[in-house]
């Protein structure tokens, strides 16, 4: 029979167990972490982008960039003209090479942070320019965030926050009101003064869910939506007797086309979603 053999430090230490259990734990965490970070951080590297695109909007090009990849791109269209037409022609190449094409001689940056891309605008300095004013944008818990549209009141002078919650905004005079808005978070405004850096703490908001539809990568209020909407409800989906949630929405939205592929059992289906097939 094998014996176990108790150091006994441990009768003398007993919460010594427990402490070296929590270090062996966080260092676990700790290693886990900084290889998503790597890992993230290599995929802006190494992912190769094909954009064959003509006589089309900034904005079909992103929305081409981000289906054909893992990339979620932030932007506010209040300040960048994504209906602006472009011809793009490019094979193989990293996202950096093709932002960089595409917001050529214009005022447009851009920031990349694992997978998420932040579009700002850069007003730059200039001999009417008051004050710039930095800061930046983080919620309840002391997380960044990222793509916060801020924008001085009454003016069509504004950014958005990069993917470290951090913004820098030029022209701005002390009388100046900055406006901090965010989907799911209460809007807030503060007076610029003296100040040439703040930072800025923004609270969940309490809207209800009836009032956000679930689009793309998140949510926007139905007030702020604009294009056509299908919505099907539960109670719709439990008079049919489906066996897939699948088939369940088969006929109930427009736009949505499904079938299934094979005869058998559990077979495969396949979604059209507007032109676009998914299997």
């Amino acid at each position: 029979m094998k014996k176990i053999i108790e150091s006994p430090g441990w009768k003398k230490h007993p919460g010594m167990k427990k402490t070296l259990r929590i270090m062996k734990l966080t260092c676990f965490l700790f290693f886990l972490s900084m290889g998503t970070m790597f890992a993230s951080k290599a995929y802006s590297q190494t992912k190769s982008l094909v954009l064959q695109l003509g006589n089309t909007t900034v904005k079909e090009v992103l929305t081409d960039i981000e289906e054909q990849s893992d990339f979620s791109i932030m932007y506010s269209s209040k300040f960048i003209d994504v209906e602006r037409e472009v011809s793009i022609n490019m094979n193989s190449v990293k996202i950096e090479k093709v932002l960089e094409q595409l917001f050529a001689d214009t005022d447009v940056k851009y920031t990349i942070k694992d997978k998420f891309v932040v579009l700002s605008v850069d007003h730059g300095a200039d001999a009417t320019q008051q004050k710039t004013v930095t800061g930046k944008i983080v919620d309840a818990n002391g997380l960044s965030l990222p793509g916060v549209t801020i924008s001085i009141k009454g003016t069509t002078n504004g950014t958005i926050s990069n993917v470290d919650g951090e913004f820098t905004i030029g022209n701005v005079e002390p009388e100046n009101v900055l406006v901090f808005s965010f989907v799911g978070m209460e809007t807030q405004e503060i007076l610029v003064g003296t100040q040439v850096a703040v930072t800025v703490v923004l609270k969940s908001s309490s809207i209800g869910l009836d009032e956000v539809v679930a689009v793309g990568y998140g949510f926007v209020k139905k007030s702020d939506l604009t294009g056509a909407v299908s919505t099907v409800k539960s109670k719709d989906l439990q008079k049919v007797g489906v066996t897939s949630i699948a088939h369940s929405l088969a006929g109930k939205a427009a736009g949505i086309n499904i079938q299934q592929t094979s005869a058998q059992p559990g077979g495969n289906i396949k979604w059209q979603i507007r032109g676009t097939a998914t299997g």
